[in-house]
């Protein structure tokens, strides 16, 4: 699958690499959001002891992982 943004940037997501459509979705989110809020989204999951990832949100103490149907649903999340 081939992204075309403002037609300057093409972003190559692997649809191969997620498992279902869960790991796609966050694949595709993380694949296409700015580097620098990437990194800093990923740095507020690890401060609150959860892992962000191209395979999603997971709670490494509960062992679970979260589901969200939208990237802002997501980011309200890690903002609360």
């Amino acid at each position: 699958l081939r992204v075309v943004c403002c037609l300057v940037y093409i972003i190559d997501i692997d649809i191969w690499r997620a498992e279902d459509d869960y790991q796609y979705k966050f694949l595709k989110w993380m694949r296409t959001m700015d580097k620098s809020h990437n990194i800093g989204y990923r740095r507020i999951a690890k401060d609150k002891g959860l892992i962000l990832s191209d395979r999603g949100l997971y709670n490494k103490h509960k062992k679970v992982y979260y589901d969200f149907n939208t990237l802002d649903e997501l980011l309200d999340f890690l903002k609360q």
